[in-house]
């Protein structure tokens, strides 16, 4: 008996394209395609691709730089939504064999200059707060953060890029780093609404996989802490992960039931306090959590739909039918499909099949 599985119809929707503030009727007109990418470990990129031949007078359209030139801001939006905001950073020509040339440009979010920026200095008695508004403050933007933790007696940025050191310190407390505008984020994805995606509908396609290879039933972080004259360790286990659970079943407890228990040590941390070390292991744990469960899907784009949002998906049946994190983004477009969105999740459960 074959079933018979019905897709919902496509919402067909064009992009908008803006450069400099003001609309860009002509480009988007000119528009081949477009790939808007973004993940929780780099700056966010636009790469455009137009047709470069013709207009009222024959020849190269867009090379007078009146329009697309390094630096100038350009924003992409789907129903008056923003897709991606960034600078130009790179314009390119193209003069295939068979066809009329083409002009493309890549662009970059704000976080391209705390990555193109590389420092060694210490914070003394500073909190996750008052390093990124340092940090933000160097590169004017306005930093909004919003996970509290305590101060720490120093914090060091040895020959590092300001966003990887930003980067690291933020994933310290399970937060993420992300720009929008001229506003630099530093968040927990905690309290933030699901985006709800059914497969045959506005999921199109999901290949998901749950794998014990990378899964630990603990991880223990160990220092010595100076000031006290004391080890400074810790070890976290699943109950790091008990509120992303829920009723869910997790990697390390199907790991322990299924397999064995397997524990890990990680020498090279080497934490200055307790609560330092504490940080550390239960960040760790999380991450390793998290990939117990990952997936690539395509999807209705949805600017709603971005790095670090919750996705609600369904129709996948009681094992992966969930709460996911999105872990990467791409938000794609060219006339013939119009706009689709491929992404990576990660979920840290898999359903209970009982």
């Amino acid at each position: 008996m074959t079933a018979t599985v019905a897709r919902l119809p496509s919402r067909p929707s064009r992009p908008t394209i803006s450069v400099g503030g003001s609309a860009q009727p002509e480009l988007e007109a000119a528009l081949i395609g477009y790939r808007l990418h973004s993940s929780l470990e780099d700056v966010s990129t636009a790469e455009l691709e137009f047709g470069n031949w013709g207009g009222d007078d024959a020849g190269f359209r867009f090379y007078d730089r009146e329009v697309i030139d390094f630096g100038e801001e350009v924003e992409i939006s789907i129903d008056d939504a923003p897709l991606f905001t960034g600078r130009i950073s790179a314009i390119g020509g193209h003069y295939p064999e068979a066809g009329p040339p083409t002009l493309s440009f890549c662009a970059e979010d704000s976080l391209q200059a705390l990555r193109m920026t590389r420092r060694s200095r210490s914070f003394e008695d500073a909190t996750l707060e008052d390093v990124a508004r340092a940090v933000a403050d160097a590169h004017g933007l306005t930093a909004q953060v919003e996970v509290q933790a305590a101060a720490a007696p120093l914090i060091a940025q040895v020959n590092q890029t300001d966003f990887a050191f930003l980067f690291d310190l933020a994933r310290r407390f399970g937060a993420s780093v992300t720009v929008d505008g001229d506003t630099l984020h530093i968040r927990s994805d905690e309290g933030t609404p699901a985006v709800e995606l059914r497969w045959a509908g506005t999921l199109r396609a999901f290949d998901v996989t749950g794998d014990l290879a990378g899964q630990r039933s603990t991880i223990t972080v160990g220092g010595w802490d100076v000031g006290n004259k004391s080890e400074a360790s810790h070890t976290a286990d699943a109950s790091v992960i008990a509120n992303d659970l829920g009723s869910d079943l997790g990697g390390s407890a199907l790991l322990d039931e299924k397999i064995t228990a397997r524990n890990e040590v990680l020498a090279h941390c080497l934490p200055a306090s307790q609560s330092e070390a504490r940080e550390i292991a239960e960040s760790a744990y999380r991450r390793m959590a998290r990939d117990f469960v990952t997936g690539e899907g395509l999807c209705e784009t949805d600017p709603l739909i971005h790095v670090g949002a919750k996705l609600e998906l369904a129709g996948l049946g009681r094992l992966f039918d969930g709460e996911y994190r999105a872990t990467s983004v791409t938000h794609l477009f060219d006339p013939d499909s119009g706009a689709i969105t491929e992404f990576r999740c990660d979920r840290p459960g898999i359903g209970d099949a009982s």
